[in-house]
């Protein structure tokens, strides 16, 4: 198991050197370039508001999970 990472890594290297193709591209035949950039249009999207109620409801979970681990 220790081996195994880095046996991956060197895998993923010589196939990207013979094909000049990122492993996300043969996998999935996208650009990984075109998620940074789908990303780019939510965060333009979404307002400040949002994130600040979505950021209570996130915070009033982690209480509410809290309190059930204790009890």
């Amino acid at each position: 198991d220790e081996y195994l990472e880095q046996a991956l890594l060197i895998t993923r290297i010589c196939q990207y050197a013979v094909s000049k193709c990122l492993l996300f591209y043969l996998l999935y035949e996208l650009h990984s370039h075109i998620l940074r950039n789908v990303l780019k249009q939510v965060r333009e999207k979404v307002t400040v508001t949002d994130t600040e109620s979505r950021l209570k409801e996130v915070s009033h979970a982690c209480v509410k999970a809290n309190e059930l681990l204790l009890n």
